[in-house]
């Protein structure tokens, strides 16, 4: 795949993972509207911040041009790791089961395999 395409097609595999990661997240109280703040007191102690920081990260990258493809590589690996996280607390096993979250991890380890 050209890198164009190669971006293209991580950017639209992080979409499963955003909806997980927005849907996980504890209803409460969030002084910065889930904007992750780098250095602020609240959000550097936030249980999810991580994940927002991964989620802000990912608003930032509207388009392919924007971010590296090794950039993207490592968003898509902490996806990755997030998902099977997620499928090993529901007692999935992610290298043989045939739900959505475990094709889904399949699916982006061998993409993230195919790219340099």
């Amino acid at each position: 795949m050209v890198t164009d395409e190669l971006k293209a097609a991580v950017l639209a595999r992080l979409a499963y993972p955003q909806r997980l990661i927005e849907n996980g997240f504890l209803p409460r109280e969030c002084r910065v509207n889930q904007i992750y703040r780098a250095g602020d007191h609240g959000c550097e102690s936030c249980r999810d911040r991580l994940e927002c920081r991964w989620l802000n990260l990912l608003d930032e990258t509207d388009t392919c041009d924007q971010r590296s493809l090794q950039g993207l590589r490592e968003m898509l690996g902490f996806a990755v790791e997030y998902v099977v996280t997620v499928a090993l607390q529901q007692s999935h096993d992610p290298r043989t089961c045939q739900c959505e979250s475990c094709r889904w991890v399949r699916e982006s380890e061998e993409l993230m395999e195919s790219m340099p």
